[in-house]
């Protein structure tokens, strides 16, 4: 697919505006936000071969051992993305979090733009042309990507909450990139893409664990339906049984190696941190409880129930949907899911995210209606990708708070249902009728309006949220209370 100009106009526009709001305008990205000097010091400390960094530096956010030293509880991935810079700057200084996190963002999201290019170029059977209404969604599409999704919430600051988040978000978006290229134009995955898949979920574990929870399952399903694929086409072609049964695993074994040894290697990081290879430290050592929050709501909540918990998902969902509703209430008093950390502003669902939720009603109607266009597996696949991303989200929501920068997991499998729903779009709408193309025209222009008006109201009252915006190191009255937690 040959690069032209006027298919990236909008994301040229997307770019600008995620780096205006990251920079306040300035456009220098050597400066930072909320400890944004946390992971340059957790690099440097790496050199040095430590993990733990300056009190003084990690701040609250960090677990502590009895000499002070700092261990923070993110993914190690974002400390390595320092290496290039290491050489051109003085990284105990000079933050570069605001220039990681704008590449991160903008690079996940160019995934994006071209997945949907790839697909608004490409039926699923390919009888037809792009019609002129498939690329009037594709317009709308690539709007809604730069405009109301991840990339504005991540743009609004580059604090060390941000960092993991816009990392896992360049890498799931790389892998639906791979996933949609490969089922939409060979009607299954290659076992370059399986590697490529296994590459990409290897690296999620060290910037959202919980993120590589679905990509790992994903590579799993993946690679049954790959070996299913492969052993049917050996035995056709009348290969003996062995042959058929290596023909089929062998695409599976340099992935699932990869994650396995990332895996092991997560596991190593946690125990040379911890002392645990499969827990967190005790809540007594965390920065805010030593600081001065002691046995808080929050902090009993995680002690009785963790940080996770299956009956948080449902209310918590809600709460992300429509906002602290009485349903959130019953549910959340059904279900007893004690203390939820409601933290800072931020839109709701419903209407910073109508068009995507539209759509991706519209893909499953789409799939049931029409979905006997697609053979077995594609179908299959598509199902296990749009499954391994739900995990994610549902995951998400059992967290034992809720804050606007979550809702960027949740969005992963809307944006899946945008991508289906693209590529089904001549079939439904050939389908439908006339109507389609008038009735849902207007309905998702008119989500699109909705959702930018929406988003927009909800990133000025989390980009004025002084707490993420506040100074790179931690204001003196904390810092005094978390030192004297550590008297020499």
């Amino acid at each position: 697919m040959k690069f032209r100009l006027e298919h990236y106009h909008i994301a040229f526009a997307g770019m600008v505006i995620a780096a205006v709001a990251l920079t306040d305008g300035t456009f220098n990205f050597f400066t930072g936000h909320v400890y944004s000097l946390s992971y340059n010091y957790y690099f440097l400390s790496l050199t040095e071969g430590r993990l733990g960094i300056p009190l003084e530096i990690a701040g609250l956010e960090a677990f502590y051992t009895d000499d002070g030293q700092a261990h923070l509880y993110y993914g190690i991935l974002p400390a390595l993305l320092r290496l290039p810079f290491w050489p051109l700057v003085d990284l105990r200084v000079v933050p570069v979090s605001s220039a990681i996190v704008f590449l991160l963002v903008v690079g996940g999201a160019l995934f994006g733009h071209r997945t949907l290019l790839l697909i608004q170029r490409t039926d699923l059977t390919a009888s037809e042309d792009i019609s002129v209404h498939r690329h009037r969604m594709f317009l709308m599409g690539t709007t809604a990507l730069w405009l109301v999704s991840p990339v504005t919430i991540l743009a609004m600051n580059s604090s060390v909450y941000h960092e993991p988040i816009a990392a896992a978000f360049f890498l799931v978006m790389a892998f639906i990139h791979v996933v949609a290229k490969d089922v939409f134009l060979t009607g299954r995955l290659t076992p370059s893409g399986l590697l490529l898949l296994g590459l990409l979920a290897a690296l999620a574990v060290h910037a959202r664990p919980h993120v590589a929870i679905g990509l790992y399952l994903c590579v799993c399903l993946f690679s049954l339906l790959l070996f299913v694929a492969r052993y049917s086409d050996a035995k056709a072609n009348g290969r003996i049984l062995p042959v058929r049964f290596v023909s089929g695993i062998l695409p599976a074994v340099l992935p699932m190696l990869i994650m396995l040894i990332s895996g092991l290697c997560y596991l190593l990081i946690n125990f040379l941190r911890w002392g645990d290879p499969f827990m967190l430290p005790p809540m007594e050592r965390y920065g805010e409880f030593l600081a001065g929050e002691g046995y808080s709501l929050r902090i009993n909540t995680f002690l009785e129930n963790g940080f996770f918990s299956f009956a948080r998902i449902l209310p918590n969902l809600v709460y992300h949907l429509a906002g602290g509703s009485a349903l959130n209430a019953i549910l959340s008093d059904f279900l007893n899911t004690g203390f939820v950390r409601k933290e800072g502003p931020g839109g709701y669902l419903l209407s910073i995210w109508l068009f995507w939720l539209v759509v991706s009603g519209l893909a499953v109607w789409g799939m049931r209606r029409h979905g006997s266009t697609l053979d077995w597996l594609q179908k299959c696949f598509l199902f296990s990708a749009g499954l391994s991303l739900g995990v994610i989200a549902l995951y998400t929501a059992g967290f034992g708070t809720v804050t606007f920068r979550y809702k960027v997991e949740l969005w992963y499998p809307l944006f899946f249902g945008f991508v289906v729903f693209l590529a089904m779009y001549d079939r439904v709408a050939s389908a439908s009728g006339p109507s389609f193309y008038r009735v849902w025209g207007i309905v998702l222009r008119y989500a699109l309006i909705v959702s930018i008006y929406s988003m927009l109201i909800a990133l000025v009252l989390y980009y004025t949220f002084m707490f993420f915006r506040g100074p790179i190191t931690l204001p003196t009255p904390k810092l005094e209370a978390l030192r004297a937690a550590f008297p020499l």
